[in-house]
């Protein structure tokens, strides 16, 4: 299994910072997959492995900790995979005492524009400092797939951002999409206009119960020049995401 993607997308944190490691084979080692399978009995290895899309990488400034994600099918009682059920898991690892430190564990369903592949998960360790004392890392998925012949949208590079407090992991960010293709449709589902965003995020001044808030910048391909902005504010357990969806699309065609 080659983890490696190729994406269009540039995220800020601070001063410009670039989302890390996008061009850096996150294959998961033998040391951590063994690891995995003693305690999980799960093989995340890329040639034998039984989980669909694996990445691994370095925890930021925690020598010896490590970040591994995968999907995998999601089991019946029986053991057989459920139909369009994959299972979402997040590990923190450590190699000196050969543990699993934190766990997240979520199902993730499939349809007609959700899809799980091979290169689904990629780790970034930009540093979103959501706090002096707080720094969180991301998941981002892969996942969308094309819709149906009259589908007006799609969106694609759903971000997760993670904190770490003992054993558990909160998902402070959830499903954030990074990407979206946005068309026109006249009355027979024929396209009379598309086009592409792509978004990208710096960590705000201001706090809201604690965490900076994450200011969200939309750029419509091939102009690029005017950006969407929005802010993101932490309700105290994640960063509330919704947004005026008449604003957006009225903006949208405008650029």
């Amino acid at each position: 299994m080659k983890n490696l993607l190729t994406i269009p997308i540039i995220l800020f944190a601070n001063f410009c910072i670039k989302a890390y490691g996008l061009e850096v084979d996150q294959t998961c080692n033998t040391e951590i997959s063994g690891i995995i399978e003693d305690t999980l009995n799960i093989n995340i290895r890329p040639d034998t492995g039984n989980v669909i899309s694996s990445a691994c990488k370095a925890y930021p400034d925690i020598p010896d900790l490590m970040i591994a994600t995968y999907f995998r099918d999601e089991p019946d009682k029986k053991g057989n995979p459920v139909q369009d059920q994959k299972r979402y898991e997040i590990l923190l690892v450590n190699l000196h005492s050969k543990a699993i430190t934190s766990h997240f564990s979520q199902v993730i369903e499939e349809d007609a524009a959700i899809g799980i592949h091979e290169n689904s998960l990629w780790i970034d360790t930009a540093p979103y400092r959501l706090s002096n004392q707080l720094r969180a890392f991301g998941i981002l998925k892969h996942i969308g797939v094309n819709s149906s012949h009259c589908a007006e949208g799609r969106e694609n590079d759903y971000l997760d951002l993670f904190t770490s407090d003992g054993a558990k992991l909160h998902k402070v960010l959830a499903d954030f999409p990074l990407s979206f293709r946005l068309t026109k449709l006249d009355s027979s589902c024929e396209i009379v206009g598309e086009k592409e965003a792509h978004r990208s995020i710096r960590i705000g001044k201001k706090q809201a119960n604690g965490y900076h808030d994450l200011i969200i910048s939309t750029r419509v391909s091939p102009s690029k020049k005017t950006a969407y902005t929005q802010t993101l504010h932490y309700n105290g357990a994640q960063y509330e995401t919704t947004v005026s969806e008449k604003k957006w699309l009225d903006w949208w065609w405008k650029h």
